[in-house]
């Protein structure tokens, strides 16, 4: 939070991370300034039952730093899709946002139409367009992965499949990502929710290292999900998903994952192969990581622009892995995953998240080295490197 508001490499973020947070509460309190904190529902997890994104420990520094912030010139324009949000601790003005004015939406959807070969103009007879725009009330998301099926589908038929899923799920998002998903191919549908375990982004080459390279991770998936694919098949189910309006094709192979796509994709992938078999390939993928990052450590180290670049773009994945060693005590693959997120910060003068990353692991494996007769299989080995 600091570090994206104050900006990294400046002589503001070589200070004690106590001494930013004070300066930039004085000058958010003395200066107009407006921060937007999106898609906040994840900080304590979202759908019911998901874990959440952050600790205890960090939502109360979070809600801390609002508080501070009360009474001065600054607002803050938090989005989430919970009811509420007390653990932030304060009073709030609760709004509920409403979906693109009808132009908008009309535009929106001339756009992603044409991406199909149609257009608004193949529907002008048909009363039932208009209507399933307004099923969709302007929510770009929705607009995004619904009317792409337009190219073969008429508007009632995916009215009425639509309103069934409204009907069980409760809102037009979940029910357009649910409908999306079912007409994804029968090996994409069993396939892609993989990509739950992924975060902000996933790499075709990555796909294919991770389960299509012939080793035990390979073996493993194949033993969960009851089939293993090769690079061509996985590259075939990725730009199935794009054409569908799902990802996001960024190239090179790199797709984005919108911030409600992973949260959809791992309740698939639970219902799919059971908490059993997810648990495996989040195991599966946090040794993935680990590998990864030791791959490029001296890269990033020595300041190579190609290992800095995949560490900065694979960096919400490696937080991830890096969560999940420590759930697990996994202390290797914690500080493999530690050491090059470390050189990471350092090389883009990042000292604050450095400092931070450094707290919070000591934090939860403790400060003092492990005991003689303590379990090998669960010391914290990255403990010298913390220290």
């Amino acid at each position: 939070v600091i570090g994206s508001i104050a900006g990294y490499g400046t002589d503001f973020s070589v200070l004690p991370v106590e001494q930013q947070v004070e300066t930039l509460v004085r000058y958010l309190r003395d200066t107009p300034s407006l921060l937007v904190w999106d898609n906040v529902e994840t900080v304590t997890g979202y759908p019911q039952g998901c874990k959440p994104l952050a600790t205890e420990e960090e939502q109360a520094a979070l809600a801390r730093f609002l508080q501070a912030l009360r009474g001065g010139k600054s607002r803050v324009l938090i989005t989430t899709r919970k009811p509420n949000e007390d653990w932030l601790g304060i009073a709030y003005q609760l709004l509920e946002v409403t979906g693109l004015a009808e132009q908008d939406a009309g535009e929106l959807a001339e756009r992603i139409l044409k991406n199909v070969g149609r257009q608004p103009q193949d529907f002008k007879d048909d009363p039932e367009y208009s209507g399933l725009l307004k099923l969709l009330l302007g929510h770009p998301r929705s607009l995004e992965v619904v009317l792409p099926h337009l190219r073969h589908k008429r508007p009632a038929e995916i009215i009425g499949a639509l309103q069934h899923r409204v009907d069980d799920l409760g809102t037009i998002l979940d029910a357009a990502s649910a409908y999306a998903f079912t007409q994804l191919s029968t090996r994409a549908q069993k396939h892609l929710p993989l990509l739950g375990l992924f975060t902000s982004y996933v790499h075709r080459g990555l796909i294919k290292g991770f389960i299509a390279s012939g080793d035990a991770q390979e073996a493993a998936y194949h033993e969960v999900v009851g089939e293993a694919l090769d690079g061509v098949g996985w590259e075939a189910i990725l730009e199935e998903a794009a054409a569908a309006g799902m990802l996001h094709p960024l190239g090179n192979g790199l797709y984005e994952l919108h911030p409600t796509l992973p949260t959809f994709l791992r309740a698939q992938l639970v219902e799919a192969v059971g908490e059993a078999g997810f648990a495996r390939l989040d195991l599966e993928f946090m040794r993935f990581y680990a590998g990864f990052a030791a791959y490029f450590f001296e890269g990033v180290r020595n300041g190579q622009r190609d290992a800095v670049m995949a560490i900065f773009i694979e960096e919400p994945n490696l937080l991830r892995g890096l969560r999940s060693a420590g759930e697990r005590t996994q202390w290797n693959a914690a500080q493999v995953i530690i050491q090059t997120l470390d050189e990471l910060y350092k090389v883009q003068n990042r000292l604050g998240e450095e400092s931070s990353l450094r707290r919070t692991v000591l934090g939860r494996i403790g400060s003092e080295p492990p005991s003689p007769t303590a379990d090998r299989t669960q010391a914290p080995a990255g403990w010298s490197v913390l220290r």
